[in-house]
Formats: C-alpha cells, structure tokens, sequence
C-alpha cells in the first residue's frame, strides 16, 4: 500500500512589524492515502483551522491561530513524498525534526520582548510510527496481566507481589505490577481506564503505593528487628573473643573474600573487571554516605528514621541539620 506524505510550514507574516512573533513559522507532517499530497495539505490545514477556533487553547501553534486568525499565516508546502506508510512515516518524523531544528527549535516563549529564533512546534518534532491496533494490543496484554494477578491473589489472599516475584509459567508479574501502580501501565489514557481501576481497587491488598502498604510497613520492622538482633548478638560475640580468635576470624574473613574476589576475576574479561572495581568503589562510597547520613538521623533529630524515607529527609534538609548536629556533639 502506497501513501503520500507532505511536510508544511505556517508562517506568521500578515501582522504589523513590531510584534515580536511575525515571522515564526509552525513545521507540521501529514500522511494520507488515496489522495496527492496537495490535497493531503489542503484538508490538514482545515483540520487545524477548525481546531483552533473548537477548543481554548493557551500555548503553542493553535493558540496563535485562534487569535490572530487563519489570514495572518502564509501556508507553504515544503517537500513531499510517496512511498509505503511506515517509510513515509519514517520521512516525516526525520524531516519535521530537522525543518523545527534549523528555525531555531521548539517554542520557548509565547509573549517574547522581542524576537527570537524559534518555532511554535512544543515538541522537538516526529510522531513515529504508530501501530493500528495498539488499544486492541493492551487489551490483550491486560487480560494476561489480571489473570496471572487474580491467580496469585486466589493462591496468597494478596495483590501485595514481590517486586522480582515471576509465575510459574515465565510472567514477571511483579515487574509488570509495579509499572501499572508506577506509570498506571494499561490505564491512563485508555477506553477501559475506569473499569480496570476499578476492578484493581476491589482486590484484596491492592494499595497504589506499595511502600506505604500496612504489610510491607510490619514486614520491614520486623526485618530491621531481627537485623539489629543479629548485630548485637555479632558485636558482643566480638567483644568476648580472645585476641586470637580475633585474628582467626579476620583471617578467615579475608581468605573467604579473597577466593571469591579471584574466582570471579577469573570469570570475566579484563575490561569487564576495570569496570567491576569502578562501579565497586562506586557503591561503597554511595553506602558509607548512607551509612553516615542515618547514623546522623538516628543519632540526632529522628531517632526512628527508616532507610525508606532517607531521600525525603535529605530532600528537605533534615540531614544537613542532622550531621550539623552529630558532628557538633561527638
């Protein structure tokens, strides 16, 4: 199947010359079948034309066609082309970007002081390649998704799934869970959203922010119990040693990690273990800055800080206070 695609430039040019937007053009794309390419032009340009004057727009091409009208514009045709819709497509998408690139890029300002280089595009331009049946696609891949979730809840009286959890059959539920809460996955914007939300909201555990589920919340004071269980029990175990069952544990320790440390340089090539002990020093410096930070918390001004909340305490300042604090005290 063969289709004809146009890229068009709308100039503001019928305006008095103090205003700072003449001469600002707009770059549009438009592809049809089963007519020229001038006539493809003519009617995109009625649809725009209706467009502006239908709906109350604030920003961008439709919103200065609306208020200067459609005779203040020179409508051009720029270059056109006949090949197969997603090749021509393909042609748009590359040429509207660089047509919107040389005219100094997309919308910067609606009511500048005076000129400036830019086009009223609010994107840098190309819409892609857009598959027909893209609804009827998510529908399928959303009835896979509430069947595998419904048999979980049916197996574990839960929506609350592990976040690496997969079926027994290869789904990455957890994953796809996670999108669906995160990017409402399946959701925004489609016919169904109402529905499908709805039916989301009634299973049993279903909470949109997993860290702020009641389960996960008990789950991870538990964890953090029995951890600083653990270490007590480690540290005053520490502190009854000998000084050479000390040294026979550090002894130990250091042959277990350095077998692990050879077994695993064996294992990859010698720019893979450049980047292996990067990214290692990498980590530790990122873990002793937590470290640090929850220390200060703990120590100071929030004494049961949790480590799931550390980005909010560094985002709003309490642990610059906090280290301020634990430094000044020790």
């Amino acid at each position: 199947m063969s289709c004809n695609g146009a890229i068009y430039r709308v100039t503001l040019r019928n305006v008095p010359d103090d205003d700072p937007l003449k001469g600002v053009s707009y770059i549009g794309q438009t592809i049809r079948t089963g007519m020229t390419s001038a006539a493809a032009v003519t009617e995109r340009w009625a649809q725009e034309a209706y467009a502006a004057e239908s709906k109350d727009h604030k920003v961008g091409f439709l919103a200065v066609l609306h208020e200067y009208g459609v005779d203040a514009f020179d409508w051009t045709v720029l270059e056109t082309h006949s090949a197969s819709p997603q090749e021509v497509q393909e042609w748009a998408d590359a040429r509207e970007r660089f047509h919107i690139k040389v005219r100094g890029g997309p919308l910067r300002d609606m009511c500048p002081p005076h000129f400036i280089k830019q086009t009223f595009n609010q994107t840098v331009g190309g819409r892609g390649w857009t598959y027909p049946g893209t609804d009827a696609w998510v529908s399928v891949c959303w009835r896979r998704f509430r069947s595998k979730l419904q048999q979980y809840v049916d197996e574990f009286g839960t929506a609350r799934v592990a976040a690496r959890y997969v079926s027994p059959c290869g789904y990455t539920l957890g994953c796809r869970l996670a999108q669906v809460r995160s990017k409402r996955m399946y959701l925004a914007g489609r016919e169904f959203e109402a529905e499908r939300t709805a039916w989301l909201e009634q299973i049993p555990g279903w909470c949109w922010h997993g860290l702020d589920h009641p389960e996960y919340r008990a789950e991870l004071s538990n964890r953090m119990t029995a951890r600083l269980s653990e270490s007590n029990l480690a540290a005053e175990s520490w502190r009854n040693a000998t000084p050479k069952e000390r040294d026979d544990r550090n002894k130990q320790r250091d042959a277990t990690m350095s077998t692990a440390r050879e077994q695993k340089r064996s294992s990859m090539s010698k720019s893979d273990w450049k980047k292996h002990i990067q990214k290692t020093k990498t980590a530790k410096t990122y873990t002793a800055s937590r470290q640090r930070d929850m220390q200060a918390l703990r120590g100071t001004l929030v004494p049961d800080a949790r480590w799931p909340d550390l980005a909010k305490y560094r985002k709003d300042g309490t642990v610059q206070k906090a280290l301020k604090l634990f430094l000044a005290s020790r």
